[in-house]
């Protein structure tokens, strides 16, 4: 599909790549706090290119984002459990 370029595809590989980068800076001892505070950076990175280019994330691609999010969240020891809504607290932000 004419939406996944290179480009496209470049960006959000590296709001990932910058989300396990700062997780890994931030250290194993960083608050809760702080540890969402980068997924919550991620997150907003994600919802400004989805602002630029709004058929990117499509229903399976929203999907897909949102477990890895949640997979890399699990992975540091985040507590990425679901509400009633369905949204756990590293996707709540999302505006796709």
């Amino acid at each position: 599909m004419e939406q996944y370029t290179a480009k496209n595809c470049a960006a959000v590989q590296r709001i990932f790549t910058q989300l396990i980068d700062q997780r890994v800076k931030c250290g194993e001892d960083a608050s809760e706090s702080i540890k969402f505070t980068v997924f919550d950076e991620a997150m907003a990175k994600l919802n400004t290119l989805n602002e630029r280019i709004p058929e990117l994330f499509e229903s399976e691609e929203r999907d897909q984002l949102c477990a890895e999010l949640e997979s890399i969240a699990a992975s540091v020891g985040i507590d990425a459990d679901k509400d009633s809504d369905g949204e756990s607290r590293i996707t709540v932000g999302r505006e796709w």
